[in-house]
């Protein structure tokens, strides 16, 4: 059998309905993946290329392979930067329509208003900006061991006493205040429910089965009351997104992307079936801008993060290179 090989090109100024070729490229990644399924239906034997150019392609949703995208036996299927080209494939969305006064920026975002759409991360101008975190610097400790409330999980912890006026009932958006304590190898990643400043007794959602005990080291994070220039900060009631620029940022210079896809590319393969996806190469790409958001009951892993998302994610792959 004869072996055919094919090439696909993709640009930020392409065009979906274009076919494909380096003059007329289409403009999504997963209209080129259609157009590899399509050729490897009447090409069983061959070697495909999607050529992608410079740019910054915001994905509408995860980019998936299946079993119908492997290539043949021998053979490969390759996304591949063109020459030159540094392709960033985004999980995230750019964020337009921002608001300035007093130094700083500030948008409303209807569909997290609307309890649609959650991230805790933002990025400016290519870096990962930071929520207000308190202290500054270094840690708060654990003053005090706190029996559990009547609803915490057996053998869990979700309470802790603290140094007075460290923690504040008084908080915007309480629920939302993220205590991240330290233990040995692992972190407990936990939404603050109540804080008792008058007995500097702090309670978290959901608790976690690691000890809350005297000397932990702890720092809270995303406290609205403590944001300073190179911060943000999302007020999900009110679909509020708050930053304040660094010094010598400009609103008409900066490039401001917030992710919206826990995941951004996923190859799942039917694994009862015994269906792989097979001989799929990536090449000089860029994955970005990943969602993450703690669950409201907190996040607490024993080792490793062995079960958090991936923003790229492999199952039932063989023979898939990177």
């Amino acid at each position: 059998m004869k072996t055919h090989s094919r090439d696909f090109y993709v640009a930020v100024a392409g065009n979906d309905s274009n076919p494909g070729t380096s003059k007329q490229p289409f403009v999504t990644i997963s209209r080129a993946r259609d157009a590899v399924r399509e050729w490897n239906k009447a090409n069983v034997a061959s070697n495909v290329t999607v050529w992608l150019a410079n740019g910054s392609y915001e994905l509408p949703e995860t980019l998936c392979f299946g079993p119908e995208d492997s290539a043949g036996t021998g053979h490969l299927v390759t996304y591949s930067a063109m020459p030159g080209s540094k392709p960033v494939l985004s999980g995230g969305r750019r964020i337009s329509g921002w608001k300035v006064s007093r130094n700083r920026w500030t948008v409303i975002l209807p569909e997290v208003a609307r309890g649609e759409w959650d991230f805790a991360q933002l990025f400016v101008n290519g870096k990962r900006r930071s929520r207000p975190r308190l202290p500054r610097e270094g840690y708060h400790y654990i003053a005090g061991t706190i029996p559990s409330t009547p609803n915490c999980t057996e053998k869990w912890n979700d309470r802790f006493s603290f140094v007075s006026k460290e923690l504040k009932a008084t908080w915007t958006n309480l629920t939302d205040v993220e205590v991240l304590v330290f233990h040995e190898w692992a972190t407990s990643r936990l939404r603050l429910s109540d804080v008792n400043e008058a007995e500097c007794i702090a309670t978290v959602a959901g608790g976690t089965h690691r000890g809350l005990n005297r000397g932990g080291r702890f720092l809270v994070e995303n406290v609205k009351e403590a944001l300073i220039p190179g911060e943000w900060y999302l007020d999900r009631k009110k679909g509020e997104l708050t930053y304040l620029p660094l010094p010598g940022e400009r609103l008409d210079k900066s490039v401001i992307i917030a992710p919206r896809h826990d995941r951004v590319l996923e190859i799942k393969g039917d694994v009862p079936g015994k269906k792989w996806v097979e001989g799929l190469c990536f090449s000089g790409l860029t994955f970005a801008h990943g969602n993450w958001t703690t669950p409201p009951n907190g996040n607490c892993i024993p080792q490793a993060e062995s079960s958090m998302p991936a923003a790229v994610y492999a199952e039932g792959a063989r023979n898939c290179t990177f």
